[in-house]
């Protein structure tokens, strides 16, 4: 599949070649891939509004639109709805406008254009498939320009395991205004090749958007995040998943969540809070991480920097490196307390972390650290047990006294 930029004109026919079409019959999905064909590849407007069933899959084209009116759509397709370049799926508001799935339907209720093939690639393997390309120009296979806005979209009482919602692979798409909730396997999947090339003279862009997105009550992870890297995030709230909130992941020439932004992230009540992997490194800025059944953090990876507060987890508020994976050269001004085992935990330092922190533990049996940290980390806290830590290993506490220089001085 080559992917290639819209121009202004077919933009212009975008919008004004909207056509309105009221469905009620047996099978809506196929009365849709009738209009579809129908436009013989002109990028229409789909305006849907008698709620009905969704049997055959609908497959929208390059550019083209599904509008939904208030209402709730049931699907037994599998899957429900494929985007391609520039398609869009519209709602009428969260809540208003309900996708759902229901039977023995393997889902997704929304899937990207070649999918399950691309996801599979590694980064050689997607370059051959556009070798025909003219000149030196090396485009990576993919859907972009996608949007998702203004809809729920529901596992409901969809019988199949391991059902994820959505599954996107490509770049620069957006969701905004979406709920994706009660799916048996993951909210949100979304991924693309680690060194994804762009191309300013064909208005390319790596990062995707995604504004006041809920992912709630699944069975699987609220969003397994392999990409596009750099993504952006604001107003996103991960609540009540099985398993991670976030797990930001990483595989060398295959896909990378690396550079993942984040602002105003509320993970609450997972199965664990967040995740990065080795080579996916985040920056969050205004991150809550509450009430976790596990960690609050875990990070894995190099190079982050976190600012928030992590507190009620059930077992530590950050985690710093595991058994698999060193992590160093993160920057946390952070607020940790209340958590069960401990606030901090030292799993595996590759050094050269910085952590300014305010940390409390609420009760007699909570540790303020678990392990302790590396020669070359900065640690700077407050609070009754607070500790400063130089490069080099010397100590401070809270009485002021230094410790390794010439073993103990005042």
């Amino acid at each position: 599949m080559l992917v290639r930029p819209l121009s202004f004109l077919s933009l212009l026919f975008l919008i004004t070649s909207s056509q309105a079409y009221a469905f009620s019959a047996d099978d809506l999905g196929e009365k849709i891939n009738a209009e579809v064909m129908a436009a013989d590849g002109k990028q229409i407007t789909i305006k849907v509004s008698e709620p009905g069933e969704i049997k055959s899959t609908i497959k929208l084209g390059a550019g083209q639109v599904l509008e939904f009116s208030p209402g709730i759509w049931t699907c037994t397709a599998s899957p429900c709805i494929i985007i391609d370049n520039a398609s869009q799926v519209i709602g009428s508001g969260i809540y208003r406008t309900q996708l759902r799935l229901t039977g023995d339907s393997a889902g997704p209720v929304i899937q990207s254009a070649d999918y399950e093939k691309l996801s599979k690639l590694s980064e050689k393997e997607a370059l051959k498939l556009n070798s025909s390309l003219d000149g030196d120009r090396k485009s990576l296979p993919g859907v972009k320009y996608i949007k998702i806005k203004d809809v729920t979209i529901d596992g409901g009482d969809g019988k199949k395991p391991g059902v994820n919602g959505i599954e996107i692979y490509g770049l620069w798409f957006w969701l905004e205004d979406v709920s994706v909730e009660r799916f048996s396997g993951d909210a949100l999947v979304t991924q693309f090749i680690p060194s994804g090339s762009v191309h300013p003279d064909e208005n390319d862009a790596m990062e995707s958007y995604f504004t006041r997105v809920k992912l709630i009550s699944n069975k699987g992870n609220g969003w397994t995040m392999r990409g596009p890297h750099d993504s952006i995030v604001s107003g996103m709230i991960v609540a009540n998943n099985d398993g991670w909130g976030i797990d930001v992941l990483h595989k060398e020439d295959y896909y990378s969540g690396g550079g993942l932004m984040l602002t105003n992230t509320h993970l609450y009540a997972n199965g664990n809070g967040m995740r990065t992997e080795s080579g996916a490194n985040i920056l969050a800025y205004g991150i809550e991480s509450e009430a976790n059944k596990g960690v609050g953090l875990l990070l894995r990876s190099n190079d982050s920097i976190i600012q928030g507060t992590f507190y009620a987890n059930k077992t530590y508020g950050i985690q710093i490196g595991d058994e698999s994976f060193f992590s160093g050269a993160n920057n946390l001004n952070v607020q940790l307390h209340n958590n069960k085992i401990a606030q901090l935990k030292w799993g595996n330092s590759a050094g050269y972390n910085m952590v300014n922190a305010v940390i409390f533990p609420n009760d007699p049996s909570q540790a303020f650290f678990e392990n302790k940290p590396s020669n070359s980390d900065y640690v700077a806290t407050s609070g009754p047990n607070a500790i400063q830590q130089f490069p080099g290993g010397i100590l401070m506490d809270s009485s002021r006294n230094l410790y390794g220089v010439n073993n103990t001085s005042k």
